[in-house]
């Protein structure tokens, strides 16, 4: 397999780094994914033409024209296109993602986070095309440096983000965030920083402040799952890429995820799971 990148135009700053390449999948020998990257910076990848497959861990999307992929830090990443591909990959650090938003309403900084921390694959439609000259003028920016540079990309990029948003509410037809939804963002960007240390849904609530029957109602309001269901779920998804990209054993897992014994940590896995970790181990094949 064999990817080809025609340019890499990169933004180096003491505190802040950001690339802009353009993607195109020339040639490619086999029929499975490309092997797991995991990279330390976000990854957006404008899809403006092509079909494939994509893995962020162990989540499976279809892709196809106009579309984008949202790969958050530290997240293996897989791509198995059907043959060509061609669109725009912005890289950058989470410090230049803070720099960009910072100053913005305290509504947009909290969905674009979680929307960046969260990983998925979302439709942009004919917007594609300006989320492209948008991607260019920050090209532009890169290659001819001029006073008040990283201000100028910063500001592009914000422009970028929220067209992004845009393009994605249109589609899904969403309605606009309500307290709810605010709610239900904190609390899910509270679990994906404290997720090896707080287990229970009253550790979250009390550190919103309501409680935990009215966290679990809005929460299940919002996504149709239960503050516990989110909660186990991310823990699973850390246990799982754990097991499937690394050989760190069961016991090393279970201790790195809060869990007090290996047995606490093999029933919670199994419940979840529907299997025990070392069936689940073997399939760590198939997935490289």
């Amino acid at each position: 397999m064999k990817t080809i990148v025609r340019r890499n135009e990169v933004l180096c700053d003491i505190h802040f780094a950001f690339y802009v390449d353009d993607l195109h999948r020339q040639a490619f020998d086999g029929e499975g994914f490309s092997d797991p990257a995991n990279r330390p910076y976000h990854q957006v990848i404008l899809i403006s033409k092509g079909t494939g497959r994509c893995r962020i861990d162990l989540e499976d999307y279809e892709f196809h024209d106009q579309v984008v992929c949202l790969i958050p830090p530290n997240r293996y990443f897989q791509f198995k296109p059907d043959g060509d591909v061609r669109g725009v990959v912005l890289s950058f650090d989470p410090s230049f993602l803070a720099f960009a938003i910072q100053g913005s309403g305290s509504d947009f900084i909290a969905e674009i986070e979680a929307e960046m921390k969260s990983g998925n694959v979302v439709e942009a439609g004919p917007d594609i095309s300006l989320l492209e000259s948008i991607s260019r003028e920050i090209r532009r920016e890169i290659l001819a440096p001029d006073i008040l540079q990283l201000e100028s990309i910063a500001g592009w990029f914000k422009r970028f983000l929220l067209q992004l948003k845009r393009s994605a509410r249109a589609i899904r037809h969403e309605a606009p965030s309500t307290r709810k939804s605010r709610l239900f963002q904190e609390f899910y960007q509270k679990v994906d920083r404290h997720y090896k240390t707080r287990k229970f849904v009253s550790e979250y609530a009390s550190d919103l402040s309501v409680t935990a029957n009215y966290l679990n109602e809005v929460v299940k309001y919002v996504t149709g799952h239960s503050a516990r269901y989110h909660i186990s779920q991310r823990i699973m998804q850390e246990a799982k890429r754990q097991a499937l990209y690394s050989d760190t054993n069961m016991k090393t897992i279970a201790y790195a995820l809060g869990f007090p014994d290996t047995a606490h940590f093999s029933k919670f896995f199994r419940r979840c799971a529907g299997i025990n970790f070392s069936e689940f181990k073997k399939l760590q094949c198939s997935y490289r």
